[in-house]
């Protein structure tokens, strides 16, 4: 009841060794287990070494990878160490990564289409100016250079320009007309 009160997962264990790397105890209990694990690399190099301490370490009788800390318990001469499989430590991290990794990869896509949209519309746009520019140019050469008389009104018969054909039949000069209303004058 003890060692199912830790909340320990389904690979996580709790041993007591001695100094000298006998196992005393493991929760829960592993079918084929050493009773000596003096001689593994994690025991030569960490926890022989050091009075606490973490290690990534996989079991080599059932293949799961775990994080395991480490205390010695000087007073007693005893070691207590406890593991828990790598996958439960870092499931709630690696959700976080995720999520984190989806909201950044959506907010970079909405960034780019937006991006992609205003280009195609400044562009779109330019050709239009472009288009509105040289139309404009191609007006005025034919305001300026044709003899027929030429009236430019808007949608309440205002003179918006006309040309110097129209000015001189009317006897007025070109800029005489804007802003009057055809049937103001005539």
């Amino acid at each position: 009841a003890f060692y199912k009160s830790l909340g320990l997962g389904e690979a996580g264990s709790v041993a007591l060794l001695l100094r000298d790397g006998a196992l005393l105890a493991r929760f829960p209990a592993l079918p084929n287990a050493p009773d000596d694990v003096s001689l593994a690399t994690v025991f030569r190099e960490q926890v022989a070494r050091q009075a606490f301490g973490t290690a990534e370490i996989e079991v080599s009788l059932d293949q799961v990878r775990r994080i395991m800390s480490f205390r010695h318990i000087s007073e007693y001469d005893l070691i207590v160490a406890v593991t828990e499989s790598s996958d439960t430590v870092l499931a709630p991290w690696r959700r976080a990564a995720v999520a984190a990794a989806l909201a950044v990869a959506a907010t970079l896509s909405i960034f780019l289409a937006l991006l992609i949209f205003s280009l195609r519309e400044l562009n779109a746009h330019a050709g239009a100016e472009e288009v509105l520019r040289e139309n404009f140019e191609l007006l005025d050469r034919i305001f300026e250079t044709t003899h027929f008389c030429l009236v430019y009104l808007d949608r309440d018969l205002n003179f918006v320009r006309v040309n110097r054909a129209y000015g001189d039949a009317c006897g007025y000069p070109p800029e005489y007309f804007p802003g009057k209303n055809h049937f103001d004058l005539y």
